[in-house]
């Protein structure tokens, strides 16, 4: 069995590295031959992936949630995963119950199996947890660095406060699954395949297998567009206390879907999986089983 071990040594406060030689070695323990890639840069990392695919039984990888959706769509053909969390918030990890220690996470890839878990497609990309838009969604990718590795998640939720005051409704207009298409005049949209966004448990008893996602939408009654106090509360709350919180809300419009699209007259701002996707419309498809991850 060929095992790669591939990480970033940047991704979080970039201190996994540092136990290069220990996760070599348990892996060798289990595996045998395995062979390292420290990726250089995110190029480089994409790269390595499509190299592994052409003889690897498993590659594991070390990296934070963009170097998650980096791997799944640098792979050539399905390859089991196995991931050992190293990023700010690692909701794709915790949606798994894939600890961010070390050895308890070589521990599940060690003696946990293979599973297939869905993914989706949002305008030709592949994704593994959310596609969004709105307030708080451009922190994940426009917070620096420097500020993540001093403060951890503290340094999105710094950038998200400035958002607060200068966000903006979208007059969204969004299909589910081919139904008639129904405004809103949302501030943040989430179509989400996930427990855990933003570091947060909004969808606890979500099914990460059953070929749905979740669209979740927040309206604001405002005129001029801003956000106001009560539908900022309410997205407090959605995300303090989960999605079921805020379900009864007339500002929020919750529904599941095999297939999407949201559209706006002015072009939306797309984040996927914590990474910028482009200005403009989203079409997003579930891609069921297309993912295979090791866990318990």
């Amino acid at each position: 069995m060929k095992c790669y071990f591939i990480f970033n040594p940047n991704s979080g406060k970039g201190k996994k590295h540092k136990k290069v030689e220990y996760i070599k070695s348990r892996l060798q323990e289990r595996f045998g031959y395995v062979e390292v890639v420290k990726t250089l840069s995110r190029k480089h990392l994409m790269e390595s992936v499509k190299n592994a695919c052409e003889d690897a039984s498993l590659i594991v990888f070390s990296g934070g949630d963009g170097t998650v959706n980096d791997v799944l769509n640098s792979l050539t053909k399905s390859v089991p995963l196995g991931l050992i969390p190293s990023g700010t918030c690692n909701d794709f990890a915790s949606s798994h119950n894939i600890p961010k220690n070390i050895k308890k996470a070589l521990d599940i890839i060690c003696s946990g199996s293979a599973q297939n878990f869905d993914i989706f497609e949002a305008n030709g990309r592949r994704g593994v947890y959310v596609c969004t838009s709105g307030i708080f969604t451009s922190a994940s990718y426009d917070t620096k660095q420097k500020s993540k590795r001093i403060f951890g998640k503290l340094g999105y939720y710094f950038h998200a406060i400035k958002e607060v005051f200068r966000t903006k409704s979208m007059d969204i207009s969004f299909s589910l699954d081919g139904k008639e298409p129904i405004r809103h005049n949302s501030v943040l949209f989430l179509m989400i395949n996930s427990s855990s966004v933003a570091g947060w448990k909004i969808n606890k008893k979500t099914n990460l297998a059953d070929g749905k996602m979740d669209f979740v939408s927040v309206e604001t009654k405002k005129k001029n567009g801003k956000m106001g106090l009560m539908c900022l509360l309410t997205i407090c709350k959605m995300f303090l206390f989960g999605i079921k919180s805020v379900k009864k809300s007339k500002r929020v419009k919750v529904e599941n879907f095999e297939n999407a699209n949201v559209c706006s007259q002015k072009p939306l701002k797309i984040n996927i999986d914590g990474e910028y996707l482009g200005n403009g419309n989203v079409d997003i498809k579930v891609i069921k089983n297309g993912i295979s991850l090791i866990c318990k």
